[in-house]
């Protein structure tokens, strides 16, 4: 399962809903694209790619510094950083 965020000048949007086909968030930037395997994905690994919010509408009218990209593996409350989180990522694969 994955969940992802979106952060602007202004804050961290709402994580999504956890979501094992891809991830959507909720306002503050705006809704995002679900994640999807990347061409790369194989036996061993899992590549995600997701579309970058460019619009105003999409990014709450300031630019995105970062997405945050989390896993779990199905244990309740397990969450895991993957990507943008500490550190900032304008990233659009893992």
């Amino acid at each position: 399962m994955v969940r992802a965020r979106a952060l602007n000048a202004i804050g961290w949007s709402t994580l999504s809903a956890p979501n094992s086909s891809g991830a959507t968030i909720q306002t503050k930037p705006t809704l995002m694209n679900d994640p999807v395997e990347g061409a790369a994905t194989s036996a061993s690994k899992i590549v995600l790619t997701w579309a970058a919010l460019v619009t105003a509408d999409e990014t709450g009218a300031s630019a995105i510094t970062s997405y945050s990209l989390e896993w779990n593996q199905g244990t309740a409350g397990a969450w895991v950083s993957l990507l943008g989180d500490p550190t900032p990522s304008t990233a659009l694969t893992h």
